[in-house]
């Protein structure tokens, strides 16, 4: 089982073994939440093992043991996009930036980074390049608000910071123990991580 919220968690999904994710619409009042609305979206055949909401809640991205990563929009419950992965791969990592307009993933085998952009007012989405830097799975990755910076981490001990849109490593770190995850704030200030060898 995999979640993820939205910024201000009014939205909540939760991927589920079964291939359904559930779909959750908080309605607060005072800080307290008051209504909750349920749904099931049916968009992967087999096993959800990531899913990530953009911040304003509008679009999300899911994978699991199937051969593909959804694009959907959240408040449609609609799926947008089907982007194939390699046979025999499963989505190991994904991210997405504050409107849904831009988008990571990274397969199990594969340590390189795949980039989409998802043009709304076209209504399409195009792949914009791949991110090179790893030679080992990555196992997380996090965009900023604007989509203009990420981080990913690996099981090669590192940690590389990236210009999404030029597709360009700005940095790598080596932490010389292999990344659980990784996470960059909003504004791209500060970068927090945990290793194999945290405690």
């Amino acid at each position: 089982m995999c979640m993820d919220a939205s910024a201000d968690i009014s939205d909540i999904l939760i991927g589920l073994r079964s291939g359904l994710i559930l779909a959750l619409k908080l309605t607060y009042t005072q800080n307290l939440v008051t209504n909750i609305e349920q749904c099931e979206l049916g968009f992967h055949q087999n096993s959800v093992l990531q899913v990530k909401i953009s911040g304003d809640g509008s679009h999300a991205v899911s994978g699991g043991l199937d051969d593909y990563v959804a694009l959907f929009s959240v408040k449609e419950r609609l799926l947008l996009q089907k982007i194939a992965v390699p046979e025999y791969q499963f989505t190991q990592s994904l991210a997405i930036n504050l409107t849904g307009e831009i988008f990571l993933f990274a397969t199990n085998y594969d340590p390189n980074i795949q980039v989409y952009c998802n043009d709304m007012a076209a209504k399409q989405v195009n792949h914009v390049g791949v991110l090179k830097a790893h030679n080992a799975q990555v196992t997380s990755l996090s965009v900023t608000y604007d989509g203009l910076v990420g981080v990913s981490g690996s099981l090669d001990t590192t940690i590389a910071i990236w210009n999404i849109m030029e597709l360009k490593l700005i940095r790598q770190i080596d932490l010389l123990s292999p990344l659980k995850t990784v996470k960059i704030t909003p504004m791209g200030k500060f970068i927090a991580c945990n290793t194999c060898n945290s405690h």
